[in-house]
């Protein structure tokens, strides 16, 4: 017997693993760098603080107040957060090459 969960029960499912998410590493860089950007209201200031507390927990770093840099595919991870805290509509994730990045490749070890 196999069991497939609906989009929809995936979501509830993962709803109990937020603490334990994880984004997995990539065994070779691909050299692009994902920047996470939003501009949540004050009305959902809890979510807002939640969201950089996870970000912090993923390995993220602060690119700027409201901009964190990560190297790795998190798309299904941020797309995640976002729908458990109910602040997609807040976020935009870029997928970018940086010229100069010699900096934020020795923070990140690659």
């Amino acid at each position: 017997t196999t069991f497939l969960l609906t989009e929809k029960g995936r979501k509830r499912k993962l709803r109990y693993d937020l603490g334990n998410i994880k984004i997995p590493k990539q065994k070779v860089w691909d050299g692009r760098w994902r920047l996470l950007m939003f501009d949540i209201p004050e009305s959902k200031k809890f979510a807002r603080e939640a969201l950089r507390d996870k970000l912090k927990n993923l390995g993220f770093l602060q690119f700027q107040k409201s901009i964190w840099i990560y190297p790795y595919p998190c798309e299904d991870e941020i797309d995640f957060i976002a729908e458990y805290f109910s602040i997609a509509q807040h976020l935009i994730l870029l997928t970018v090459q940086i010229e100069n990045d010699r900096p934020l490749r020795a923070k990140f070890k690659l």
